[in-house]
Parts: C-alpha cells; sequence; structure tokens
C-alpha cells in the first residue's frame, strides 16, 4: 500500500467513528427525551434528560427495571 492509500484509508475511519458517534449522541438524546416526557410531561426535565442522553436512559432502564410485571 501506499502512503495516500494508507492516508485515505485513516480519514476514511475517522469519519466513519465520528458520524457513528454523533448519531449515537442523537439517538440516546432522543431516546431520553422521549422517556422523560413519557414520564414527567415536563419541558424542562425533557431539556435537561436529552442532555444526559444515554446516561438517563440507562437510568431508566435500571431504576425501572422493579417495575416490570411478570409474564408467567
Amino acid at each position: 500500500m501506499t502512503a495516500d492509500a494508507i492516508a485515505q484509508t485513516q480519514v476514511f475511519h475517522s469519519n466513519e467513528r465520528e458520524r457513528v458517534i454523533d448519531y449515537g449522541i442523537g439517538l440516546g438524546s432522543t431516546i431520553a427525551i422521549a422517556i422523560s416526557w413519557s414520564r414527567n410531561k415536563s419541558v424542562v426535565f425533557a431539556i435537561l434528560h436529552g442532555i444526559l442522553g444515554w446516561l438517563y436512559v440507562i437510568y431508566y432502564l435500571i431504576a425501572n427495571n422493579n417495575n416490570v410485571p411478570n409474564k408467567s
């Protein structure tokens, strides 16, 4: 491989990684806002939880794990 091919591959992977991170942050914020709104019906909490993103989603899943009814 030439140096140009290696440089282009590295740029491609760097751009791909940035795009995945951007989508992950956007998706986490969107899920957090939806959960927060359905639970609290508060714009202030929805904004705060949107900023926290995946942290709030993970907290919600852990905190509500005991509230899920058994299907047996």
